[in-house]
């Protein structure tokens, strides 16, 4: 009887011992504040996403700003060619900006807890002049990154010239033109806050159709924009 009692004994303080041990929590890390910026004036949403190295899964995104919120997740993996061919992974999770505003997004990525702080501007025009050929096409962007319906001509050389305005800096400028088989592109790079850029696409297929591009960095909070219009050949209009 009394062998029976001792067991009954440490089964209890065994039971207990695990009901009072504490949980084993996530680890938990805050990621650097993000400034992103709508891509219009009004009446379209904005998209960004935020991307963890070496994290294989993103689940439980969340936000305390209905109008900032989680949209989807995703993952990509690289896998070098060469030497050991090691896989790194980075997952994601996107969010979607339907207004202006601040959020605090929380998600887990593996077994870590992430947080992070985004605050999304309005868009205003980052150019203080945009001209591609000696035309000034500044104003097609006073709305938005895109010019929507608005054009530029084709023609066998196409000269972009770019300056930035305010806070802004020039990361590069691009012209890529439609051929048969895929398309051809030239592109600048600038790694030193340029405040104006211009680059030449001295071959172009002016019957064809392209893209001009330019990609603005604030330097003051480090929010990107991507603009773009269209070129378009003679021929359709």
């Amino acid at each position: 009887m009394k062998k029976f009692s001792k067991i009954i004994a440490l089964a209890m303080a065994a039971v207990l011992t695990f009901s009072i041990s504490p949980a084993i929590n996530a680890e938990a890390k805050t990621l650097s504040k993000r400034v992103v910026y709508m891509s219009t004036t009004s009446g379209a949403t904005s998209s960004f996403s935020i991307s963890v190295d070496g994290v294989k899964k993103i689940t439980n995104a969340k936000s305390d700003n209905s109008k900032i919120k989680p949209s989807y997740y995703d993952l990509s993996t690289r896998t070098q060619l060469e030497g050991d061919k090691k896989t790194t992974y980075s997952a994601s999770v996107g969010v979607t900006a339907y207004k202006p505003g601040t959020a605090t997004i929380t998600f887990k990525g593996d077994n870590t807890n992430y947080t992070q702080k985004v605050e999304v501007k309005k868009y205003s025009n980052p150019l203080s002049s945009l001209k591609v050929n000696g035309k000034d096409i500044t104003s097609y962007f006073n709305k938005g990154t895109s010019a929507y319906s608005k054009y530029v001509d084709s023609a066998s050389t196409m000269k972009v010239e770019a300056k930035s305005k305010g806070d802004w800096v020039i990361e590069s400028i691009g012209i890529s033109n439609s051929l048969d088989n895929g398309y051809h592109r030239v592109y600048h790079s600038y790694y030193n806050n340029v405040k104006k850029g211009s680059l030449t696409f001295s071959k172009f297929n002016a019957k064809k159709y392209g893209t001009i591009s330019v990609d603005l960095r604030n330097k003051k909070d480090g929010g990107y924009l991507y603009l773009y219009v269209s070129a378009r050949p003679a021929s359709s209009k």
